[in-house]
This record gives structure tokens, sequence and C-alpha cells, in this order.
């Protein structure tokens, strides 16, 4: 997996690309959640929609799970959009997120995931 980003005002876009794998995946969450507080973003796009594979249901609720902890640990508290599809993106993990108190939603549209960042 890798990603790459693009700051737009107080929104910061990752754009995320490749085979996923847990560790990989979080580790680049990890990543740009800290860039995107260094740059002073509250807002967050993740496009995995050129992300290939899926993780497992134990693995998806980690990684909320671990999402929530790395927010948590600090001040930074942004909304995060997840844009991708099935099998992918199947919007478990944000649930288990958003059930931890992060302000997260996921999308398969870019237009509608735009426009709830701008909300």
């Amino acid at each position: 997996m890798k990603s790459s980003l693009q700051q737009k005002t107080n929104l910061l876009i990752a754009t995320v690309s490749g085979p996923i794998g847990f560790a990989r995946s979080f580790q680049i969450f990890k990543g740009i959640f800290d860039s995107a507080r260094e740059k002073g973003c509250d807002r967050i796009l993740f496009d995995c929609s050129a992300v290939t594979g899926e993780l497992t249901t134990h693995e998806r609720f980690l990684f909320g799970e671990e999402a929530a902890k790395h927010e948590h640990a600090g001040s930074f508290h942004p909304r995060i959009a997840l844009l991708g599809t099935a099998p992918t993106v199947d919007g478990f993990g944000v649930l288990v997120g958003r059930n931890r108190g992060m302000s997260a939603r996921a999308f398969s549209v870019r237009e509608e995931a735009l426009k709830w960042l701008d909300e």
C-alpha cells in the first residue's frame, strides 16, 4: 500500500492504493492522521478507491478500535470520511470508531463524502 497527500485549506485528502493489509494500512492511517494534525487540517478524506482486497471482520474491528485509541490519545479530533467500495470498505471499522467517539463516516461516492466533510 502507498499513499499521497493533498492539502486544501483545512482539508487533507489522502489517496491510498494497493493491496490492503492490516499492519500496513493502520501504519498509513496513523501517518495521515498525524500529518493532518501537524498541518492543522480538521477534516480528512481517506480515498481508498484504489485499494484492493479486504480485511477480516476481526481486523476491521481492531482497526476501528485502534483508530479511536490513537485519536483519543491526543487533543486532535478531526472529521474523517472514508471513501471506497466493498469488499475493501464496508463501513464496519468506521462504525466501531464512531461507537468510540470518532466523527467518521464511510462513503462510496466522493461528492457525498466531501459534502459531509463541509457540514
